[in-house]
C-alpha cells in the first residue's frame, strides 16, 4: 500500500480470489472484498463482476455494501 500501486494490487487480489474460488476456500469472499476495494481506489473501469467466478457473489449483502461505496 505504501507504493500506491492500486492497479497491480487489483490484479493480485483478483488472482488470489480466483485461486481461492477454484479451491473452494471460503476466503474467496473476503478476497473479493479487497478486489472491489482495489478496483475503486485504482479508478478502474473494469467491473470485477464481469467474470463468471465473481458473479456468484454479486448479490451477496457484504459485497453489495462494498459496491454501494462506488
Amino acid at each position: 500500500m505504501e507504493e500506491e500501486n492500486w492497479s497491480d494490487a487489483y490484479d493480485e487480489f483478483f488472482e488470489g480470489f480466483r485461486n481461492y474460488q477454484e479451491a473452494g476456500n471460503p476466503r474467496a469472499k473476503q478476497c473479493l472484498k479487497y478486489v472491489v476495494l482495489a478496483n475503486m481506489i485504482a479508478l478502474k473501469d473494469i467491473n470485477p463482476f464481469d467474470s463468471r467466478e465473481a458473479k456468484v457473489y454479486k448479490d451477496d449483502k457484504d459485497i453489495m455494501a462494498m459496491m454501494r461505496l462506488r
